[in-house]
């Protein structure tokens, strides 16, 4: 299994953290992550199997938001600065470091030039960049995405797709709403609408799915990310 597979998956997984802190335009949500059923006893070998994640979003002129997940030996992060109401990405990051190893990935979205630039850094091979076609004048990646599902939720009435990046490169995905339900929050039940991202084409494999809370900031207070291994899930921490 690819480290950078599970790094991914954790997170996103980390979006769903504890109860949020405000401090001018700052929005930082802390949540307890971890790995679950499945072949999950395999994914431990290479990576760890819990821990604790910040989600940070900065509002402004244009949008950032960050994403840390910690753990004993290690640490991954997702970063993204995008227009305001993440309809569109500017740049994307994600990237780990595990003992001695490491890999970073940086995608500039060139709306003028029409392409998506890509540099890769590693421990063991270096720099690589490559050059893909844009097809979208909306790119969105995975922080986008959430962050638009948030600004967008109440108006999602019915499946919606969108063309989701990874590296540079669009898949293209659905948000499927479910009813109004509740989940058990720090001891009390908070309502919430769940959420659906899957591949719109049903063949892949994987899905992730969101609970936001009926609040005027849409928390994340669980996020699954359901994969052939297992599953991660994200808890809000209160």
């Amino acid at each position: 299994m690819k480290l950078r597979l599970l790094a991914a998956s954790v997170l996103l997984i980390s979006m769903m953290s504890s109860a949020p802190a405000y401090a001018a335009g700052l929005e930082r949500l802390k949540y307890r992550w971890s790995l679950e059923g499945g072949l999950a006893w395999i994914a431990r070998i290479a990576f760890p199997s819990s821990g604790t994640g910040t989600l940070e979003t900065r509002e402004g002129s244009s949008v950032t938001s960050r994403l840390t997940l910690g753990s004993k030996g290690g640490s991954a992060y997702y970063a993204s600065s995008m227009a305001p109401g993440g309809i569109r990405t500017f740049t994307s990051e994600d990237g780990y470091s595990w003992n001695n190893r490491y890999e970073q990935h940086r995608v500039q979205f060139d709306y003028e030039g029409r392409v998506a630039r890509v540099e890769k850094r590693s421990d063991d091979h270096g720099v690589k960049q490559k050059v893909r076609a844009l097809e979208s004048d909306t790119a969105q990646d995975v922080l986008t995405s959430i962050y638009y599902l948030r600004q967008n939720a109440a108006s999602i009435k019915s499946r919606h797709t969108s063309t989701v990046y990874s590296a540079g490169k669009g898949y293209l995905f659905s948000f499927t709403p479910s009813p109004l339900t509740t989940l058990r929050v720090g001891g009390q039940d908070v309502p919430v609408r769940p959420f659906t991202i899957a591949p719109a084409d049903g063949q892949k494999k994987g899905a992730v799915k969101v609970w936001l809370a009926e609040d005027v900031e849409r928390t994340p207070v669980r996020i699954e990310i359901q994969q052939s291994y297992g599953t991660l899930r994200l808890e809000l921490a209160t």
